[in-house]
C-alpha cells in the first residue's frame, strides 16, 4: 500500500514538473493570398527573449500545396537583435527527396512541414528580436506556398 501510494506521488511529481516547462516564446503563422508568396511579401516575426540562460530551438511551419513545382526553395532570414544588429543568412528549405516525396504531412488540399533552423541556440541579449523572412527563389510570386510561421520554444 506504501509502495503504490509513494509510486503515485512520484508520477504526480512528474506530470506537475513536465507541466511546467516554459512555452513557446514565439509561435505565429502567416497566410498568403491564392498566387502565392511575392518577393514583395517580407514577412515580420517579432519574439522578446526575457531569459538569456536557456537554450531555444528555432523552427519554421511551412504549408504548401501537393503541386507544389520544386523540392526546395530558398530564404533570406534577417534577425534585428535588441542592440539594432542585423544579421542576414540564406537557407534552403528542403520540401521534399530527390524522388520528389514530400517530407511533410500532406492530404489531397496542404503538405505541413515543421522545418529546424537553429536547435540549442543562445540569445546573449535579453529584449525584443525581429526576424523577417524573405522568399529568395526565381519565381515571383512563388505558386503553392501558403503558409509560414515561426517557432521559438526552449530546447528540451
Amino acid at each position: 500500500m506504501a509502495r503504490s501510494l509513494f509510486g503515485m506521488f512520484v508520477l504526480l511529481g512528474a506530470l506537475l514538473l513536465a507541466g511546467c516547462r516554459p512555452g513557446p516564446v514565439l509561435k505565429e503563422k502567416k497566410t498568403f493570398a491564392d498566387e502565392g508568396w511575392s518577393h514583395a511579401d517580407t514577412l515580420d516575426f517579432k519574439a522578446t527573449i526575457a531569459d538569456t540562460s536557456l537554450q531555444y530551438d528555432l523552427f519554421l511551419d511551412v504549408t504548401h500545396s501537393p503541386e507544389f513545382p520544386n523540392q526546395n526553395f530558398y530564404l533570406r532570414i534577417f534577425t534585428q537583435f535588441p542592440d539594432g544588429i542585423r544579421q542576414e543568412k540564406l537557407v534552403s528549405l528542403e520540401l521534399a527527396d530527390n524522388s520528389g516525396f514530400w517530407f511533410g504531412r500532406c492530404n489531397k488540399k496542404n503538405c505541413r512541414l515543421r522545418i529546424p533552423i537553429q536547435e540549442k541556440a543562445f540569445f546573449n541579449q535579453p529584449g525584443a528580436y525581429l526576424f523577417t523572412l524573405e522568399q529568395y527563389s526565381r519565381l515571383d510570386p512563388l505558386p503553392g506556398i501558403k503558409q509560414m510561421g515561426m517557432l521559438i520554444r526552449p530546447s528540451r
